[in-house]
């Protein structure tokens, strides 16, 4: 359903950026998508662990048709293979 990209920055913070292509859907869609997206990562408590990046979440078209629910789960998936691995050497 989307993509994440990511870069280290020097904000000593993330950051979350998203884009979204007309395939994805017009403009209201486009939109609610995005707004689902900042909502998702602010409740998400998560997101302190994530370390000094800048991620970009790239739609694919079929997100349009996703059901919100698992749209998020993948959303938190992709946010989490971000942060540092904690254990074993």
């Amino acid at each position: 359903m989307s993509i994440l990209y990511f870069v280290p920055n020097v904000e000593g913070r993330p950051r979350l950026g998203v884009t979204a292509s007309r395939k994805v859907g017009n403009s209201v869609v486009r939109h609610r998508l995005k707004r689902r997206i900042r909502e998702t990562y602010r409740r998400w408590q998560e997101r302190g662990a994530i370390p000094s990046l800048d991620l970009v979440v790239h739609l694919k078209p079929e997100a349009a048709k996703a059901d919100p629910r698992l749209f998020a789960e993948d959303l938190i998936r992709l946010w989490r293979g971000t942060m540092p691995r904690g254990g074993s050497r």
